[in-house]
């Protein structure tokens, strides 16, 4: 029933079909009770908010609020990219905002399939549902969510993203440079990174992608969530990935539930793995590893396929610091890691459970 849902919410995004938006978001209401897991029923709501608000969203309307079109205001600084994410590749750009005012940005170009792919409409459809995403993530405002600027055309067949620039980068570069960082330090950017998914899933929106470079630090040393959502339309889409190895739903292996690799022959009527708020709270917990370890989740394992069929696959859960974790963070982290996910705790709950001791 969600897969049917979501698969005529998808085709009234394309198609603009609100016949189609409708009857998505009637199947959708009918499978809450289906989505909702009994110890967390306030999940019943944000799901039924992620349904409504996606679909109204995608299907516009007069009230909608339009974009910042940036394209004559926002120049190229590098004729190469400054950072390669999954899926899309930063510049170093200027925004001109008044005459003597100017702002260093962050241009994120999304990457275009290597072959052609002229007169199949792929591209028209990739920018409907990239800039449907965009809407959304341009009203959110949060101090730990990176703000969308707006947008610019010119750079790639697709709208392209105007961030705000981060000159300390992403999280591991951050963890590199500060390996002393003491330890109530690393629980603080924790509960901003809780802070910040918790309010994306008060927004009804699954981030799919929450791993530490997927978190970038401000000057002040906040951290900020980016990049959710576009690892799915890049997986819709087959775009092309700098990833070693992502999973089936988004996502790289190391931060990815094991639910989401339900394999299957086909035959047993297994439902395709779909991210969920719980899939989030799971990366979340490898995020918090990273950050209390400044490394990477199974850092002893060098090949990413082994990663995945021999731990992440079997549920073995990634090996305990050598530095000092008190046990009460190390059994927070793994109960985000729990195998029932229905079990695992809230977004809401996550800053709580990494009080300083």
């Amino acid at each position: 029933m969600v897969n049917l849902g979501t698969a005529y919410r998808t085709h009234a995004e394309i198609h603009s079909d609100p016949k189609a938006l409708d009857l998505a978001i009637s199947i959708h209401e009918d499978a809450l009770t289906l989505l909702t897991p009994a110890a967390h029923p306030e999940w019943d709501t944000e799901v039924r908010q992620n349904c409504l608000a996606r679909s109204l969203m995608a299907r516009g309307g007069e009230r909608d609020v339009e974009l910042p079109d940036l394209s004559n205001l926002v120049k190229r600084l590098t004729n190469f990219p400054s950072g390669c994410g999954g899926f899309a590749d930063i510049f170093m750009g200027e925004w001109s905002k008044t005459r003597r005012l100017k702002q260093k940005v962050a241009i994120k170009v999304l990457r275009q399939h290597g072959f052609s792919i002229e007169g199949n409409g792929v591209n028209d459809r990739v920018n409907k549902m990239l800039r449907a995403g965009i809407r959304i993530w341009h009203a959110l405002d949060h101090p730990n969510i990176v703000k969308l600027l707006g947008t610019c055309r010119g750079f790639s067949p697709y709208a392209s993203m105007i961030l705000p620039w981060f000159a300390n980068g992403s999280l591991p570069s951050f963890l590199q440079k500060h390996k002393s960082l003491i330890y109530s330090e690393r629980l603080r950017i924790i509960r901003e990174v809780a802070a910040g998914l918790a309010y994306l899933h008060s927004n009804a929106i699954i981030h799919g992608d929450l791993t530490g470079a997927n978190v970038l630090i401000s000057d002040d040393h906040s951290a900020c969530l980016s990049d959710f959502g576009l690892s799915v339309l890049a997986r819709d889409f087959d775009l092309p990935s700098m990833s070693c190895f992502t999973s089936g739903a988004g996502g790289s292996v190391r931060w990815t539930a094991p639910e989401l690799y339900a394999f299957s022959d086909g035959n047993d009527g297994a439902v395709q793995p779909r991210l969920t708020l719980q899939t989030d709270v799971y990366a979340f917990g490898c995020v918090a590893l990273e950050i209390f370890s400044g490394e990477v989740p199974y850092c002893n394992v060098q090949n990413e396929m082994e990663v995945l069929l021999k731990y992440v696959v079997p549920g073995i859960l990634p090996e305990r610091p050598t530095k000092a974790v008190s046990d009460r963070h190390w059994n927070a982290l793994k109960w985000c890691w729990a195998t029932d996910s229905a079990t695992r705790p809230s977004s809401k709950a996550l800053s709580a459970l990494f009080e300083d001791v």
